[in-house]
Formats: structure tokens, C-alpha cells, sequence
């Protein structure tokens, strides 16, 4: 789940929690802000570990460099994306 902070980080950690229920989801729901000790090894984990990319889209996400990076590479290696969109 990739999300700018300040304007959808409360609702990343509630999708986090939601996913990581349901039966239907395999593997792990990774929140940067709940697993990542390093940030060095971020786009490592959108290069090889996930399956799903989600890209919570607020105002502010687009300004945010680790943001912008972690589409990039999930881009670039084919990944499923999913945009859900927050008005504004």
C-alpha cells in the first residue's frame, strides 16, 4: 500500500488490517510504515515481493519521491495496479 501520510494514513492502516482478514488475500499486506526498517530496501520489495501494487491517491501523493518511485518500479515490472482515488 502505497500512501502519502498526512492524507490517507489512517485509511492505509484500516486497508491493512481489512485485507489482511479476508481469506482471499495471499501473502502479506505490506505497509511501508508498519514493516520497513530500511529505507534503501523499499523498491526492493516492490521489485520482487509484491504481487498486487496499491496506490492510495490523495492530493499530496504525487510530491511524494518514495511514492513516485515505488509506482515506478511496480510499472516497470508489470505489476497488477489498483488507483483508489480520495476526492480533492
Amino acid at each position: 500500500l502505497s500512501h502519502h501520510k498526512g492524507g490517507a494514513g489512517a485509511f492505509a492502516r484500516l486497508l491493512k488490517l481489512e485485507l489482511g482478514s479476508r481469506s482471499k488475500v495471499r501473502g502479506e499486506v505490506f505497509l511501508d510504515s508498519d514493516n520497513l526498517t530500511d529505507l534503501d530496501s523499499l523498491l526492493d520489495v516492490v521489485a520482487f515481493k509484491v504481487e498486487c501494487f496499491v496506490l492510495l491517491v490523495t492530493e499530496k501523493v504525487f510530491f511524494r519521491p518514495w511514492c513516485l518511485a515505488e509506482l515506478a518500479v511496480a510499472g516497470r515490472k508489470a505489476c497488477h495496479t489498483l488507483c483508489i482515488c480520495f476526492p480533492g
